[in-house]
């Protein structure tokens, strides 16, 4: 069955839709690191809603941003291995379906479950960004692309609190906290389309080792940091 993704010509002249790479590029990482700030002032709606507690929410907040910092060097090793479109194209897709997960949750416990699950899914997308650009841009265009694509990923930690105030105060459909997460959705699909048809393929490098023991040792250490400053003042831990 032939590829149906496009493949960049090998000559000199450069791929024809690089900057249509660059805008998916943008709108996938920042969809990523939004969901870092953006649950921020759902609070209030999460306490309503489903009963959370500080420490609920700190796990909701936290949660992510742990399983997203400890995942991020073993997403750029898989994406060095198997090649960054197929990862792109997998975190993205897992991202999406747990933003939806998210969405859905019946309480606070399968709010944080999933949140953690999101957070793993964004530490396989958000590497492959800059590796792709690599890929498809060179020269004096590949510094034009990182001077724009730095500062506006730099915007998605400000958009995010300003953006989950406005879906949560619009109470758009009745849907309170859960649109902040539901946004995710047609953002992910129209950018998990677009990338499968104009992301051109390149095999990765299968030479490139995987270190899961390292990988699991990096989110243990992460996790037994964390786990005493989320749970220890509630339960009256020593100090």
């Amino acid at each position: 069955m032939r590829d149906p993704a496009p493949t960049p010509d090998q000559a000199t002249e450069p791929y024809q839709w690089r900057w249509l790479i660059l805008a998916v590029m943008i709108v996938a990482e920042i969809m990523d690191l939004l969901d870092a700030s953006i649950v921020n002032v759902a609070g209030p709606d999460l306490e309503k809603s489903l009963g959370a507690g500080s420490v609920g929410l700190q796990w909701v907040i936290g949660g992510y941003a742990l399983t997203l910092g400890a995942g991020l060097v073993l997403g750029g090793r898989l994406g060095d291995r198997y090649g960054r479109r197929r990862m792109f194209l997998v975190g993205l897709a897992a991202f999406t379906a747990t933003s939806l997960l998210c969405a859905a949750a019946p309480n606070i416990g399968s709010l944080i479950a999933f949140r953690l699950l999101q957070g793993v899914t964004a530490a396989m997308l958000l590497p492959q960004g800059l590796g792709l650009l690599r890929e498809n841009f060179s020269g004096p265009e590949l510094t034009k692309v990182f001077a724009i694509f730095g500062p506006v990923l730099g915007l998605g930690g400000i958009i995010g609190p300003v953006l989950g105030g406005f879906l949560i105060e619009g109470d758009f459909f009745d849907l309170g906290w859960r649109s902040v997460f539901l946004v995710n959705l047609p953002i992910g699909i129209a950018a998990l389309i677009v990338a499968a048809k104009f992301v051109p393929r390149k095999v990765g490098d299968r030479t490139v080792q995987v270190d899961m023991a390292g990988a699991a040792l990096v989110v243990i250490s992460c996790a037994l940091l964390v786990l005493p400053l989320n749970q220890g003042q509630e339960d009256g831990w020593p100090l």
